[in-house]
């Protein structure tokens, strides 16, 4: 990836040409005693995603939740075309230009499970009605679940579920 761009930073499209990279899926390196990428726990569902715009000089790091599919109104957005009808994703323009938006809720899909982020938190709902709910920021790796009874539970599972019937998942 480096010498593709080098090569491109040296070409001379190197001031008009927006740049983005992302991957499709995290991966667990024996955390949580997994190695694989079905999960729902954050490292499957945290990717990287960076959007190199020549215009901007300063680089910067976005901590809101965001997701993939947002990268379809992101780029329609920075070219000034118009937006996609109907689509769940939102340009991230405004978080480029320093706006905030810590209570979207971003869900993540594995057959008939579901998990949001949203904020600090992570809500996981599996088949069996089970969940779990962890805090991103003093817990990273998800090794201590807040349960039921921790005051955001009842806020976080109203979002897990208002989220999911948006996207048209059905528990």
């Amino acid at each position: 990836m480096g010498r593709v761009w080098d090569a491109l930073k040296n070409s001379k499209h190197a001031d008009n040409m927006l740049v983005i990279f992302f991957s499709d899926h995290g991966f667990h390196l024996g955390n949580l005693d997994r190695f694989m990428k079905s999960t729902l726990w954050e490292q499957v569902a945290s990717i990287p995603l960076i959007i190199h715009d020549p215009r901007r000089k300063d680089a910067q790091s976005i901590i809101d939740p965001v997701g993939l599919i947002d990268i379809g109104p992101t780029v329609l957005d920075m070219l000034d075309l118009p937006p996609i009808d109907e689509t769940m994703g939102q340009s991230l323009t405004g978080l480029m230009n320093g706006d905030r938006n810590p209570d979207r809720a971003i869900p993540t899909f594995f057959y008939d499970d579901v998990a949001i982020r949203k904020g600090r938190y992570r809500m996981i709902r599996y088949r069996d009605g089970s969940t779990q709910m962890y805090d991103l920021e003093n817990d990273y790796w998800q090794v201590r679940n807040l349960g039921n009874e921790h005051p955001e539970y009842s806020h976080m599972f109203s979002a897990l579920q208002q989220t999911s019937a948006a996207y048209g998942f059905k528990f």
